[in-house]
């Protein structure tokens, strides 16, 4: 075994200090070394001063001292070359930078001050066919080009973009780009750009294969194909047949593919579907201080009869509430995959403010979906309720009604909201079998979305509904309004915004008015805080003149994003407190208030 002398583990220890000047440009920890403080100065945008301090060796190395001058030098140079980068890549052709190294306390203090010069716009955009002839396309003619916009690359790049999705949309279902040239004009301040584009083979689409499906039928998916065999290609529709069966429920993902262009410029066209689970078992919790606790839980099956027939049975209980339910949603009625069938059956128990109730139902609904947007749902429901109210005379009432509805919503998310409407008209005609009563129900709400900014969302509600035909008392308890909790005025308990009787119990009211407005603000990702004002009116009778008041409740909350949805935690307090009202109310659960 050969042995090392003192001298030899010296030259060892000079060799790894080496490598350490060549790989990090300075010492390691236990070594000498240039310590330094770095700023930039001369940029008022904290965005772009932290993409560039984000580019910065001087910035990423801080915690490594530089062995010499030399090599502090090098970080120097390193930076401003990716200074200078990143400033074109904003606009700032022009950009120039000046460096200054002053010492103090044996600590070097590099400042670069930066100088953006002006910001350069595109001044030329011209387009170079590889065939020599530009395609045939009306939207090509309409297409305007970015001059006098600032030169950014993602101002370019959307517009290279643009004439991509022109040319897909048109039949040109494998256009190419062949380059692109930018010239620099700094006596203008102006940068032109030329792009050099084919637009390869025009086609039509070909036959459709389907493959990758288990247990769901190809009619299931065929009716979500967007094209027709013999039109011209389209890229739209393409993307549009994928959103429809990814979010069909029963996807895991679906992959289009393109075989060979046909000597009669047909293209084929491949869906690979690969299914997802369609079976699951789930659960969820709230909790608000009138309601207390509720928990659920419920298992699914997302391909009944290998139509994507949904079929839900859900059990919840809690300290005022309980209930088992089952539920059949059958899409693709009559093979109309704008018709979809509902059917439900359902028994509860509540003990609310108002009344306690035990009630068994069951419902079928046909809904057709107008657009993507707006749909209208009709159908009938038979209920058996029997209600205690506090001092009454227990009622049993069998009830049949005629719900109709029509609703719109363009908003992004379900439970997440964060642009766009929602809008909803309904009148629900009823008739009381064992008393000959009949009283109609009309209603109309609706919320909009308005988005300030990337992390600000303001949100707005408002309903109004109306009974017609019965007084108050012929009405069945349950069937008149209330307002007040977690869904409705935050602040209030849960039914007990409105008229009280003698022992402080909600009496329900033949018309209602709700409003509210609340600010979402995200803070990261994932953290988000709101503030919130709502308010309602229950009156008893009509009379737009009524003696009820508009009571307002407000509060504050956080969000905690998830990936099944928000949950949600708000503290409100009624703000026209009366001596029966608490004085604040607590709610959790999943998905905004509204």
């Amino acid at each position: 075994m050969k042995c090392f002398k003192i001298g030899d583990m010296k030259i060892i220890a000079h060799i790894i200090l080496c490598c350490f000047f060549l790989i990090f440009g300075s010492a390691p920890a236990w070594a000498e070394g240039i310590e330094y403080s770095f700023a930039i100065e001369g940029i008022k945008d904290e965005k772009l001063k932290t993409k560039l301090q984000g580019q910065s060796l001087l910035v990423s190395l801080a915690d490594k001292n530089p062995a010499n001058s030399a090599a502090l030098n090098r970080r120097i140079k390193s930076d401003l070359k990716s200074f200078k980068a990143l400033m074109q890549e904003q606009g700032y052709f022009n950009a120039s930078f000046e460096q200054n190294i002053t010492e103090k306390n044996d600590k070097k203090i590099v400042v670069v001050t930066v100088d953006k010069g002006p910001l350069y716009t595109i001044e030329r955009f011209d387009i170079d066919w590889a065939s020599g002839q530009t395609p045939d396309i009306k939207a090509l003619t309409d297409f305007e080009p970015p001059i006098g916009q600032a030169a950014l690359p993602e101002t370019m790049l959307e517009s290279e973009q643009n004439l991509f999705n022109i040319l897909m949309q048109n039949g040109y279902f494998a256009p190419k780009s062949e380059g692109k040239t930018l010239r620099v004009h700094h006596g203008r301040h102006s940068v032109s750009l030329s792009l050099s584009m084919s637009a390869g083979p025009q086609a039509s689409f070909g036959k459709t294969e389907i493959t990758g499906l288990k247990k769901l039928k190809e009619s299931f998916v065929r009716r979500r194909i967007g094209w027709r065999e013999g039109e011209l290609f389209d890229i739209g529709r393409i993307a549009r047949t994928r959103k429809k069966l990814n979010r069909s429920g029963v996807m895991a993902s679906t992959e289009i593919h393109y075989g060979a262009l046909t000597d009669e410029g047909a293209l084929p066209i491949t869906i690979e579907a690969k299914e997802g689970k369609h079976r699951s078992i789930g659960a969820g919790v709230a909790y608000s201080t009138t309601l207390g606790a509720i928990a659920n839980v419920f298992w699914e099956h997302r391909n009944l009869f290998g139509g994507s027939e949904k079929f839900r049975i859900k059990l919840e209980g809690g300290t005022k509430t309980s209930g088992l339910s089952a539920n059949l949603n059958k899409p693709d009625l009559w093979g109309n995959e704008k018709l979809g069938l509902q059917n439900a059956v359902v028994y509860k128990r509540e003990l609310l403010e108002a009344f306690d109730k035990d009630t068994l139902s069951s419902s079928t609904v046909l809904n057709y979906k107008y657009s993507n947007k707006s749909a209208i749902s009709g159908g009938v429901a038979l209920e058996q309720n029997k209600i205690i109210e506090e001092g009454e005379k227990d009622e049993n009432f069998t009830l049949i009604s005629l719900p109709l509805s029509y609703r719109y919503d363009d908003t992004n998310d379900a439970l997440d909201p964060r642009e766009g409407w929602r809008f909803n008209l309904g009148v629900t005609p009823y008739q009381v079998l064992n008393e000959q009563d009949s009283f109609l129900v009309t209603s109309a709400g609706g919320s909009h979305y308005w988005p300030l900014g990337e992390d600000f969302v303001w949100a707005n509600k408002a309903r109004a509904a109306f009974i017609h035909g019965l007084s108050l008392d012929r009405i069945p308890a349950d069937k008149r309004f209330y307002a007040g909790g977690g869904g409705s005025v935050r602040g209030y308990g849960y039914q007990i915004l409105g008229p009280l009787d003698e022992d402080n119990d909600p009496t329900g009211g033949r018309m209602v008015f709700e409003l509210g407005t609340e600010g979402r603000f995200k803070v990261t990702e994932s953290i988000e805080l709101v503030g919130f004002v709502e308010g309602a009116r229950v009156s008893e009778d009509l009379e737009w003149s009524s003696a009820a008041d508009f009571l307002w409740g407000a509060g504050s909350g956080l969000r905690y994003h998830t990936p099944i949805g928000p949950l949600r935690f708000d503290f409100a307090v009624p703000l026209n407190k009366r001596p029966q009202d608490d004085s604040y109310q607590f709610y959790i659960s999943i998905g905004q208030a509204f």
